[in-house]
């Protein structure tokens, strides 16, 4: 668009206004009549005083106050241009003709220092004209204030469940949406369970979610979930031990057929083909969207610095697709290297220290020693602490669950109901105490 001389531009936000006087309100921080040209600022300036009293916006009222006549008002029509471009435009155009007169003057001069102060009084009136952009007086932001609330009483965030009551309470209800969250945990803790285990929760009561896998074959992965919502023992799933396994086994293919889950499993693990599945799982109703794990999807590279320069990108993209498609992503990650008995933090999350903060919500899981003397990485069960380190407009704490191995199931100890030898659990299908595994291995 070609650019418009200053005094049109005026011209134009003077006709605009007497068009939609009520459009004053969103620009009149940035109208400045001190930098206006003639008569157009005694117009402007009447403008903006009607404005303040509360006193209607018209030709009249415009011509009593600015004591100009008729004849000088523009006789140009309102643009089509929004009011905020105009006097966007307007600025640049002062700011132009400020440095103009700059170069004139200083072409004109020859003493350095004069020059340096016509130099340093042109770059301030810029300056606070370019300021004026973006600055609010109390009234707009109050206006604002009121307009964000009754916004968000509409929309009214929802929030899914993750099935572990706790965890929900801490997130005021849950994941929420546009946010974005971050578990980490060590090899072996039990990541991946816990995703399918909130996946599950939330499919179960209807919400459409979608797991993008980039270390498990489709295969590992139904496994898992077989044992998660039938309480079978894995190595009995494998191995066909249990006598009806064959009609088992298609009530849970018809079960997940049935259940609002989208499953992704990129031939290509990238940065790039991360990103294109979670738009295409965002674009296809998902809610809630599953990576397992970040760091996997960052592109490799050799050197290490330039590898966790790639996971802080993968982070941040992340990020920046859950805010444009408002869908929750929850994102598996691994941790650094933790000596002695220092327990994770932020800054813990492998790749960058960055990581932390660019999640909404950052879960560190942590495997505890019990009394019952099981090793809580190599036994059949495992506790492991959840230590919700951040949680924006929400809880941090931390709280205990138990992971089942053979079932890959997901419980949170129930403290007040727990014995040594009997914790109870309470997961997404109400309280569990374990001895359906063992039922189901006698059978």
């Amino acid at each position: 668009m070609k650019q418009m001389a200053q005094e049109r531009i005026e011209q134009e936000i003077i006709a605009a206004i007497l068009m939609w006087p009520k459009s004053i309100g969103d620009v009149r921080e940035e109208l400045r009549p001190s930098v206006w040209l003639g008569k157009n600022a005694r117009i402007i300036g009447a403008m903006l005083d009607c404005a303040a009293r509360g006193v209607e916006i018209n030709l009249d009222n415009v011509l009593v106050i600015s004591k100009v006549s008729i004849g000088d008002m523009p006789l140009v029509q309102g643009t089509s241009l929004d009011l905020r471009v105009l006097t966007k435009m307007h600025a640049e155009a002062v700011v132009n003709s400020k440095m103009n007169g700059l170069r004139v003057a200083i072409n004109s001069k020859n003493d350095a220092f004069e020059n340096l102060a016509l130099a340093t009084e042109a770059v301030d009136e810029s300056n606070a004209i370019i300021h004026s952009f973006g600055r609010r007086g109390k009234q707009l932001i109050l206006e604002d204030y009121l307009t964000f609330l009754a916004k968000m009483v509409q929309r009214q965030i929802t929030r899914y469940t993750t099935g572990l009551p706790t965890l929900d309470r801490l997130l005021r209800g849950g994941i929420s949406d546009g946010s974005y969250t971050l578990i980490g945990g060590f090899p072996g803790i039990g990541k991946t369970s816990v995703l399918l285990n909130m996946m599950l929760a939330q499919a179960k009561s209807g919400i459409r979610v979608g797991l993008i896998e980039g270390e498990m074959i489709a295969e590992e992965i139904l496994l898992r979930l077989q044992g998660i919502m039938t309480g079978q023992w894995i190595d009995d799933i494998e191995t066909g031990r249990r006598a009806d396994w064959k009609a088992e086994l298609m009530a849970f293919c018809d079960t997940v057929h049935s259940l609002p889950v989208e499953f992704s499993f990129p031939v290509q693990r990238s940065n790039e083909s991360l990103s294109a599945e979670i738009v295409r799982l965002a674009e296809a109703g998902c809610r809630v969207i599953y990576v397992d794990y970040l760091q996997v999807f960052a592109t490799k590279s050799g050197a290490a610095k330039d590898e966790f320069s790639q996971i802080k990108k993968t982070s941040e993209m992340i990020r920046s697709l859950s805010l444009r498609f408002k869908v929750a992503i929850v994102a598996a990650s691994s941790l650094n290297r933790i000596e002695g008995s220092n327990r994770p933090s932020l800054q813990s999350f492998y790749g960058s220290s960055g990581l932390g903060h660019d999640a909404s919500v950052a879960i560190a899981l942590v495997p505890v020693d019990t009394e019952l003397g099981r090793d809580p990485v190599q036994g059949a069960m495992r506790d492991v602490v959840f230590d919700v380190m951040k949680a924006r407009n929400a809880m941090t704490d931390e709280f205990q669950v138990r992971y089942w191995l053979q079932t890959q199931k997901i419980g949170e100890v129930i403290e007040a109901f727990s014995s040594p030898t009997q914790p109870q659990l309470c997961l997404t299908d109400g309280r569990y105490d374990g001895s359906q595994e063992q039922e189901d291995r006698k059978d």
